[in-house]
C-alpha cells in the first residue's frame, strides 16, 4: 500500500489516512469497533480489550497508539491485548506496548499482552521487558556473581 495514496483521492499522509479510517470505523459503535486493516494491522476493540492481527511494525504503530489512547481517554484503565493472530512484531511494536503500559500505569491501570507467540516472548525476554508486559513473565534464574565457578580456599581438596 502506497503511503501517499492509501485511500482514493488526493495524496495524503499516512497519519491523516489512519485518523480518517479510525473516525469512520469508531462512528459505528463506541464500545465495539473493528479498525480496518491499515499497513498490515487489524484491531478489534471490545471495550478495554484489543484483539490484534497481522503485523506490528513501524508503519502500524501509530494505529496501535491511537487506539490505546482512545481506550484510556474513555476511562478504561486496564487494557488486555490478545496477540493470537499477530504474525510479526518488531522492536517498534514492543516500544509502543511499553509506552501504552506506561500511559495505563500513569492512569492507575495496566496493560497486559496475552497469547504471545514464542518469538515475541523471546524478544521481550531479551530486552528485559517481559516482566512489564506479560501477565506471568518467566523469572530469570539468578546467576552467581562469579559466573558459577566454585572457589575453594588454597590447599582444599576436591
Amino acid at each position: 500500500m502506497n503511503t501517499t495514496t492509501a485511500l482514493a483521492g488526493a495524496p495524503r499522509t499516512w497519519t491523516s489516512d489512519v485518523r480518517r479510517l479510525i473516525h469512520r470505523c469508531v462512528g459505528r459503535s463506541r464500545r465495539d469497533a473493528l479498525t480496518p486493516v491499515v499497513y498490515g494491522l487489524s484491531i478489534l476493540r471490545r471495550g478495554p480489550s484489543l484483539a490484534l492481527s497481522g503485523e506490528i511494525d513501524l508503519a502500524s504503530v501509530p494505529l496501535l497508539r491511537h487506539t490505546v489512547g482512545q481506550i484510556l481517554s474513555r476511562g478504561d484503565r486496564t487494557i488486555a491485548c490478545d496477540l493470537t493472530a499477530v504474525t510479526f512484531c518488531d522492536i517498534s511494536g514492543v516500544n509502543a506496548f511499553l509506552e501504552a503500559s506506561r500511559r495505563a500505569t500513569a492512569a492507575g491501570g495496566s496493560l497486559q499482552l496475552t497469547h504471545v507467540s514464542p518469538k515475541l516472548t523471546r524478544l521481550l525476554t531479551l530486552t528485559g521487558t517481559s516482566a512489564l508486559l506479560l501477565p506471568h513473565a518467566p523469572t530469570p534464574t539468578p546467576r552467581p556473581a562469579n559466573g558459577g565457578l566454585q572457589l575453594r580456599p588454597p590447599g582444599a581438596r576436591r
